[in-house]
C-alpha cells in the first residue's frame, strides 16, 4: 500500500554565493518571508540549498519504489539523493516527484533539493508585480509504494482522471480512469463517489489492466456561484484474492465504526510505529478469528472483534467476519455505519 511520511521538518539551508548564513528550517519555507514584504523589488534572488536525510522505507511485498515528491519549489529545483541527480524541475507552482529508490541505499540517505528563485528569461513567468518568493513553500514527501501502484511519473498528477457530465433526468455520469503503473492480475481499483456531504452515492471495482468505468449519479447537485456543490471521486488500490494471506502481520489495538471508506482512509493514516496499515482480506480476517482467544490470552487485543475487509465483495458490499462464538462469516453493505473494522500490517 502507499506510504506518505511528510519530510517537512529538520532541514538545513545554506547559500552557495554567502549572502546568508546557514540555518535550520521547517517547510513549508522561503526566503524571502522578511525582505519580501518591502515592496521596492529588493528581495533576494538567489540559490539556496536545503539538505536533511532519511531512511528509504520498506515496502512488504517484493519490487516496492520510493519517490520524494515536491509540493513546490520556487522558481527552479534539482532534488539529490546521496549526491545523485535524481530529477529537475522548472516552475514554481506545480508538485513535481523523482523516484529514488536506485539513489537509496541502507540507514541514513541524503536528500538536496537547489532551490533558485534567479532571474532567469527562459522560464515563465520573467517579470511580474508580485513577489517572486524562493523556496520550498509547500512541503516535501517521501512515498512508499508497491510495484503495482497508481501512476506517480506523470508531471506529478494524481492517478485518476474524472470527468462529470450532468445528465436530462437530473443525474450525473462521472467517467473515471485510473493510470495504474505494472497492472497486476492480483490487484484491483475500486472507486468511490461521494456527495456534498460524504456520503457514498456510487461504486465500482475494476481490474487494475482495465479501469475505466462510468458511474451513474441520480438526482445530482450541480455546482453553481449560489450552491458550489462538489463530489469527491477516490480510487484504492486492493488486493483482489481473498485466498491469500500477506506474510505475518500485526493486529492494531483500535476497533473503530464507519463507513467503509472511511475505515479503508483511517488504517491508511494510522501513523503508530511509522505506519504501513491496511484492513485484512477477507482470510486474514478469518485466521485472526481463529487465533482470537490466544490473542486475548496474550494480552495482544482488549477489545471485541470482528472486522470488515478490504478485498472481495462487489462494488456495495464487503465479507465481514464477526469474531463471536460462531465466527459468523456474512456479506454486508460497505455504507452500512455500524460495521466495525480492525487495521493490520505486515511484518
Amino acid at each position: 500500500m502507499r506510504n506518505v511520511v511528510s519530510l517537512n521538518e529538520n532541514w538545513t539551508l545554506t547559500f552557495p554565493k554567502g549572502e546568508r548564513p546557514a540555518e535550520a528550517v521547517t517547510l513549508p519555507h522561503t526566503w524571502n518571508a522578511v525582505d519580501g514584504m518591502d515592496g521596492n523589488g529588493s528581495y533576494l534572488r538567489t540559490t539556496g540549498v536545503y539538505t536533511r536525510t532519511f531512511t528509504a522505507p520498506k515496502q512488504p511485498l517484493a519490487g516496492g519504489r520510493t519517490y520524494i515528491e515536491v509540493l513546490a519549489a520556487a522558481l527552479s529545483a534539482t532534488v539529490k539523493v546521496n549526491g545523485t541527480v535524481a530529477t529537475t524541475h522548472e516552475g514554481g507552482y506545480s508538485i513535481f516527484r523523482a523516484d529514488v529508490t536506485d539513489l537509496c541505499h541502507d540507514g541514513e540517505n541524503e536528500l538536496t533539493i537547489e532551490v533558485s528563485n534567479e532571474d532567469t528569461p527562459s522560464m515563465y513567468p520573467s517579470s511580474a508585480d508580485f513577489t517572486f518568493y524562493g523556496g520550498l513553500y509547500r512541503g516535501v514527501n517521501l512515498i512508499s509504494v508497491p510495484n503495482t501502484h497508481f501512476d506517480l511519473d506523470y508531471f506529478g498528477g494524481p492517478g485518476i482522471k474524472v470527468t462529470p457530465k450532468p445528465a436530462a433526468d437530473g443525474g450525473a455520469t462521472f467517467e473515471i480512469k485510473s493510470y495504474v503503473t505494472n497492472p497486476d492480475e492480483n490487484f484491483t481499483v475500486q472507486y468511490s463517489i461521494e456527495d456534498p456531504y460524504g456520503f457514498e452515492v456510487a461504486s465500482a471495482t475494476r481490474p487494475a489492466d482495465n479501469t475505466a468505468v462510468t458511474l451513474y449519479v441520480p438526482d445530482a447537485e450541480l455546482w453553481s456561484m449560489d450552491e458550489p456543490n462538489l463530489y469527491t471521486a477516490t480510487n484504492i488500490s486492493s488486493v483482489v484474492s481473498d485466498d491469500k494471506v500477506y506474510y505475518k502481520f500485526e493486529l492494531s489495538r483500535e476497533r473503530f465504526t464507519g463507513l467503509w471508506l472511511f475505515a479503508v482512509n483511517r488504517c491508511r493514516n494510522l501513523t503508530d510505529d511509522g505506519g504501513g496499515w491496511r484492513l485484512p482480506t477477507y482470510k486474514e480476517a478469518a485466521l485472526i478469528y481463529i487465533l482470537w482467544p490466544e490473542l486475548t490470552k496474550a494480552g495482544l487485543t482488549d477489545v471485541a472483534g470482528g472486522t470488515g475487509t478490504d478485498a472481495g465483495g462487489d462494488g456495495t458490499t464487503l465479507p465481514y467476519v464477526s469474531y463471536d462464538d460462531n465466527g459468523t462469516i456474512q456479506r454486508v453493505g460497505k455504507r452500512r455505519t455500524g460495521n466495525y473494522y480492525r487495521c493490520i500490517r505486515d511484518l
